[in-house]
């Protein structure tokens, strides 16, 4: 709804932006229905390079993690993202879930890789200027080392 004239707008993708989406970006249209998990786990392992050996299914890093279409596409844009270089700023009420999306974005993408890629700022009153900088400087190492595995680094500011 277009808010400053009132009117419905209907939106009409063209097929060779969604052929784009598809096939270029790999991004994954489906219809608003139930996708199977393990359908969305096989489209996000392929949109992060991970290589499913002959004969096994990619499995999901974390089995507390519920996997929707939804929270693939969040994913997949976080990580487009970053493939661009640009930061990213989650927000949503306490409790929502956006530190387990990240943190199962980051074991995804370090998928059967011994690599440390996710770091965490408890910010709170106490959260001092050497404490960001620590943390920053232990994500940097690691991220010298990631970077040889294709594997992004995250520094998460949580509340």
């Amino acid at each position: 709804v277009d808010s400053s004239a009132g009117k419905k707008i209907n939106i009409v993708t063209k097929q060779e932006v969604i052929s784009f989406l598809e096939n270029q970006a790999n991004v994954p249209i489906y219809p608003l229905r139930e996708v199977p998990e393990t359908a969305l786990v096989r489209k996000l392992a392929s949109f992060v390079g991970i290589k499913k050996e002959e004969g096994k299914e990619v499995e999901k890093p974390d089995d507390t993690y519920v996997l929707t279409n939804d929270n693939l596409i969040k994913i997949m844009g976080i990580q487009m993202r970053f493939r661009c270089r640009i930061p990213v700023v989650l927000m949503g009420e306490t409790g929502c879930g956006k530190t387990h999306l990240i943190r199962f974005m980051c074991k995804f993408a370090a998928y059967g890789k011994k690599l440390k890629n996710m770091f965490i700022v408890k910010v709170h009153g106490g959260t001092t200027e050497e404490d960001v900088i620590k943390c920053l400087h232990e994500a940097i190492d690691a991220a010298m080392i990631n970077r040889l595995e294709r594997v992004e680094t995250v520094v998460f500011f949580d509340e």
